[in-house]
């Protein structure tokens, strides 16, 4: 991985750490990162990044994650039942700002994030074009979730996913 593309998946993990954990949800991060690739989580956001870099990043977070981040990122109180149902657009709100935080403090790249790409599938498997992706882990005591940072190694198809169900 080239150097910048090292720099923005780091800053990408401390993002999706960061923004996590200002929801009120504890995160700790697993050492079996490297390991996992394959089966994604219930949902799962797709942003592809341009300009400097070239790749996609992937959230996916299991649904009682999703569930409990929706209940503290609305501001009205709502039943996990409400909250199921605006959990997709949460997962991809916090795609986009733990993406834009990432590049925040980065030097003055032109690097640009596409339009969040939503997935709500059960045991859905992700195959990449990539030579590796690198992917993070992470728990918390509400369940799991993972970012991904997939480059584009040439102009082909980042990934494909596919719903094994």
């Amino acid at each position: 991985m080239r150097q910048s593309e090292a720099e923005f998946f780091s800053e990408l993990k401390l993002s999706a750490e960061n923004n996590v954990t200002k929801l009120g949800i504890p995160v700790r991060r697993s050492s079996r990162s490297e390991a996992e690739e394959g089966n994604l989580d219930d949902y799962t956001s797709f942003v592809q990044v341009s300009g400097a870099i070239q790749g996609g990043v992937i959230f996916t977070v299991d649904v009682q994650l999703a569930i409990a981040m929706a209940q503290s990122y609305l501001i009205d109180p709502v039943t996990p039942e409400e909250a199921k149902s605006y959990a997709v657009e949460v997962v991809a709100e916090l795609t986009n700002v733990i993406c834009g935080n990432a590049l925040t403090d980065r030097v003055p790249h032109p690097i640009y994030l596409g339009n969040p790409l939503l997935f709500v599938a059960k045991q859905a498997e992700i195959r990449t074009r990539s030579a590796k992706p690198f992917l993070q882990l992470f728990g918390t005591d509400k369940g799991s979730f993972r970012i991904m940072y997939i480059p584009m190694d040439q102009e082909s198809e980042l990934a494909t996913i596919m719903n094994a169900q």
